[in-house]
């Protein structure tokens, strides 16, 4: 399929608006519909997660008209709870049997803003159990 082409920022309006309206495109509406259909599932995944990146990785339109979708979604989705951040943070937990344990030293790495830290498989049981009477105690407290 052919990368689509040209759309002006009056057609990306009126695509924006069905799709965040749910409502479908008028009759007399003089979008190409192979371009529309495109652009608009771009758009409604955008719309859904408040993110761009199905924009960013689309062969399906070329460097031009996705510089402007681009722009165009950054401006909507400006504001909206959508936009937030993914928080940066990370566990990797390798998880095996009692043979891996006798050979391995199996770690578990939490990184949290950038920062690496290494537990052991108790240490990190410990992590979990103070985490959860913490989260109990809280919530006791609260009702």
């Amino acid at each position: 399929m052919p990368p689509a082409t040209a759309m002006n920022d009056t057609q990306l309006e009126v695509l924006w608006d069905a799709i965040s309206s749910a409502r479908r495109l008028s009759a007399d509406c003089s979008i190409d519909l192979k371009m529309a259909a495109t652009v608009s599932s771009l758009m409604a995944s955008a719309h859904k997660s408040g993110r761009v990146d199905g924009v960013e990785k689309s062969k399906e339109i070329n460097n031009e008209l996705r510089l402007r979708l681009l722009s165009f979604l950054k401006e909507k989705l400006k504001g909206t709870k959508k936009e937030m951040e993914k928080p940066e943070g990370k566990v990797t937990v390798i998880v095996g049997n009692e043979h891996v344990k006798r050979s391995l030293h199996v770690m578990t790495l939490i990184t949290m803003d950038g920062e690496r830290i290494e537990a052991s498989l108790k240490e990190f049981g410990r992590l979990r159990f103070e985490l959860a009477r913490a989260l109990k105690a809280s919530d006791e407290y609260n009702m």
